[in-house]
């Protein structure tokens, strides 16, 4: 009987009935009990699936029971999985899903996960998708494109948010490839904000370059953040016609 290693965004989302792919989580993990296919967790992702649980003793306490009821078989990781799990870190997934990938190897068993990045290296690991996650699944789940910058630590939430949820995204450094007159004002269009909404008001430049005075004008403004992507407030993210300054990072999750 084949066994299943479970991604941390599937167990989330099978716990998290407001999560984007609940349904099919809850779906999935319903049909691989069923089936009595033996269901395989390493320790690395049992604690990424318990970060927001952890916030409350209580919810803490429920996700815990909902794990032990499942059945699911806790794997520490061998000296050979964390191995193998950071060279998987080339196959641009994350740390954790790259212990979800290794886990499998080293158990010879399927992997249930909504990230695109993880499904994409399964086949170049000789590995395969658990049959009761369909590829189509992602079909309705939106891709978005964030503006940022990778050393910014709200930029490095949000993109541990999005790796959580199993949401796909594009990434735009524009503090490196720069921002145009016309993508700046879409994004502002797209956001329902004027330029000082997403102005970085405690970059030295602002000062330096008299942007603080509140009669500079829009267009001025726009100008200086052509010229100066740094002045750009991060991040942004845009699904479609729709954009916003994800400050608190959930505010990303608002676009799907």
């Amino acid at each position: 009987m084949s066994r299943c290693v479970l991604d941390s965004d599937v167990v989330i989302a099978a716990l998290d009935r407001s999560d984007l792919h609940h349904a099919a989580a809850a779906s999935a993990v319903t049909s691989l009990t069923d089936s009595e296919v033996p269901l395989l967790l390493s320790l690395v992702n049992y604690a990424e699936t318990l970060v927001r649980p952890a916030e409350q003793q209580d919810t803490l306490r429920v996700a815990q029971d909902a794990l032990r009821t499942l059945g699911i078989q806790l794997i520490a990781p061998t000296a050979t999985i964390a191995l193998d799990a950071a060279r998987h870190r080339a196959l641009n997934v994350s740390l954790a899903d790259g212990f979800a990938l290794a886990t499998a190897q080293a158990h010879k068993a399927d992997v249930a996960t909504f990230d695109r990045r993880v499904r994409r290296a399964l086949p170049k690991l000789g590995l395969r998708l658990s049959p009761v996650l369909a590829a189509d699944n992602l079909a309705a789940v939106p891709t978005l494109t964030v503006y940022e910058k990778p050393t910014c630590t709200t930029c490095r939430k949000l993109h541990a948010l999005l790796t959580e949820r199993g949401i796909d995204f594009e990434s735009v450094e524009y503090h490196v490839t720069g921002v145009s007159e016309d993508e700046l004002r879409t994004l502002l269009r797209k956001m329902g904000a004027g330029p000082r909404e997403v102005l970085r008001t405690r970059e030295p430049l602002v000062k330096e370059l008299g942007l603080d005075d509140l009669k500079v004008s829009d267009d001025e403004l726009i100008a200086a953040m052509v010229a100066h992507p740094v002045l750009v407030q991060r991040p942004i993210v845009v699904h479609g016609d729709r954009a916003v300054l994800a400050r608190p990072v959930e505010l990303a999750l608002e676009l799907l």
